[in-house]
């Protein structure tokens, strides 16, 4: 006995035009990609991971654990151009397309590309603030007399960004490469790309993140303001004061509005070449560590 019901045959067809939909777009997707040309470094090199390698550390398997940090974090800067890469081309595909055909490929191909690629300046951030750490104290176990085994984490359990940031510039202050690397780490994921993206990295780990394309967010906003108050002037007339001290809860109506896919993804492209000038200056300071502990000379810290 057969159980279709009437229902489903528009269903299927539904099914089928939205194939013929996704087919469509995957070929002019498909059309671009074969053509594109990349215009910044890629693929970006390991060979200084093998480098590592090849000096002695602190202690045995260190240069294994300084090595693959570096080629995961190589890793993840190319997941990060490839997704660039679709998200800029699936941007020239949706021009093609209107009303709810355009939705539906907003929705299943571009939006997850930008969520994930919007993440990516902070963590590449805090990426490489960890894995310098490591390479930086390790290094300073090997060759710096009187220095202890000894990080910030050891008591706090977890570092903030400014604390751990911090901490490098102690870490690295014997290294002439740390001073280049931590100004190139701190133009990653700056105040600037926060104001651009609307905070949106910050708002989708915590809150509610702006929408893409469409829809507002946020509608009402709640914050401590000075306290406001109705003061008396000479000529009799009254006029709106803030409080010097005082505070008030304040709520504000109007919402976010939502990041248009072109500017989200020229804001984030942005950062990804501040996240290549990152990894080159963290290069230079892993060779200037190489070259040290090649000659094995303690230096004064």
């Amino acid at each position: 006995m057969s159980t279709n019901t009437t229902d489903e045959v528009p269903c299927r067809e539904g099914r089928k035009a939205q194939r013929q939909l996704y087919e469509k777009a995957h070929q002019l997707f498909q059309d671009r990609l074969e053509v594109f040309i990349d215009k910044v470094e890629y693929p970006l090199p390991y060979d200084l991971c093998d480098q590592i390698r090849t000096v002695p550390w602190n202690m045995p398997c260190m240069d294994l654990s300084i090595s693959n940090d570096l080629r995961e974090a190589i890793n993840q800067l190319h997941s990060w151009y490839h997704s660039l890469v679709d998200w800029h081309l699936w941007i020239d595909v949706l021009k093609k397309f209107e009303g709810n055909d355009a939705w539906y490929i907003r929705k299943r191909y571009i939006e997850p590309l930008a969520y994930f690629c919007m993440m990516q300046p902070s963590s590449t951030r805090e990426r490489f603030g960890s894995i310098a750490t490591n390479a930086l104290h390790q290094a300073n176990l090997a060759l710096l007399n009187d220095y202890k085994d000894q990080l910030d984490q050891d008591k706090r359990g977890y570092l903030s960004r400014s604390q751990r940031e911090k901490q490098i510039r102690c870490l690295g202050k014997s290294w002439e490469c740390c001073t280049g690397f931590q100004q190139a780490l701190q133009r990653l994921d700056s105040k600037d790309f926060s104001r651009a993206s609307y905070n949106f990295r910050n708002l989708a780990s915590h809150g509610i993140a702006p929408r893409f394309e469409q829809g507002e967010t946020n509608f009402v906003k709640r914050s401590i303001e000075p306290w406001s108050e109705l003061v008396e002037q000479a000529d009799g007339t009254y006029q709106l004061v803030s409080h010097p001290i005082k505070k008030a809860v304040c709520y504000g109506v109007g919402g976010t509005r939502p990041l248009s896919f072109q500017a989200a993804y020229d804001a984030c492209a942005k950062e990804y070449l501040n996240a290549l000038a990152t990894f080159h200056s963290y290069q230079a300071l892993v060779r200037e560590l190489i070259q040290a502990l090649a000659t094995g000379y303690e230096i004064s810290n």
